[in-house]
């Protein structure tokens, strides 16, 4: 299912500018150990829906892989461990990432102590952005793109009781999504080759770490 609702996403060959593409990480960064979680997926308190989405996807495939449940917060909350910062937060700006220095569509995966940054340029779901009108090719409007589903349900779990996600529109920029897709597929060797789950690879293995330089798509 997971290609269904995601794809993922077409990677469009977009990047940044202005930011170096190759830093070395200090250190390797654990995120499980023996099937527990030893990291937490950080979010804004109001993520955008591309962020949204990539930090359950995150949970979900880590979930998958090594059988822990990364705990999703958001960044006013004190947090003890590695952390993956998914979209542009408080803490992300610590760092001097923000989601309004990339082009449409551009994305970063950086790794810094203790932290992997996933990033882009995200639409904001804001009131004068819902104003924003257009008409696609196909007619409808641009926020008929922006589709609602239930999860867990759509992951073929058990009815969890949240509302429905919305989804990122087709046309809005999801940055954030193209990181964590890429960061999912380049660290942690996940594969997607069609849209049934018999068509997602995905290691087996209770302790998950990831290594790697900074990475931007393309590089500057």
């Amino acid at each position: 299912m997971h290609s269904r609702i995601t794809s993922p996403w077409i990677l469009l060959l977009l990047g940044i500018l202005g930011i170096p593409s190759r830093i070395e990480a200090d250190a390797t960064l654990r995120l499980t150990r023996d099937g527990k979680p030893l990291a937490s997926i950080v979010t804004a308190a109001r993520p955008s829906p591309s962020a949204r989405l990539a930090a359950l996807e995150i949970q979900s495939h880590v979930l998958k892989i090594s059988g822990a449940t990364l705990p999703i917060v958001s960044d006013d909350t004190p947090i003890e461990g590695a952390r993956i910062l998914v979209g542009e937060s408080a803490r992300t700006r610590e760092l001097g990432f923000r989601g309004m220095d990339f082009k449409p569509q551009e994305y970063l995966i950086a790794f810094r102590p203790q932290t992997v940054v996933l990033i882009g340029r995200d639409w904001e779901d804001t009131e004068a952005n819902r104003k924003v009108e257009g008409r696609p090719m196909t007619g409808e409007n641009l926020d008929d793109t922006r589709h609602r589903i239930h999860y867990a349900t759509a992951l073929g779990l058990p009815a969890d009781g949240k509302p429905p996600l919305e989804l990122p529109g087709l046309y809005d920029d999801q940055g954030t999504c193209l990181a964590t897709y890429d960061f999912l597929e380049r660290y942690c060797g996940v594969r997607w080759y069609g849209p049934a789950p018999l068509n997602i690879v995905l290691p087996r293995q209770p302790n998950l770490s990831v290594k790697g330089s900074d990475f931007a798509d393309p590089p500057p």
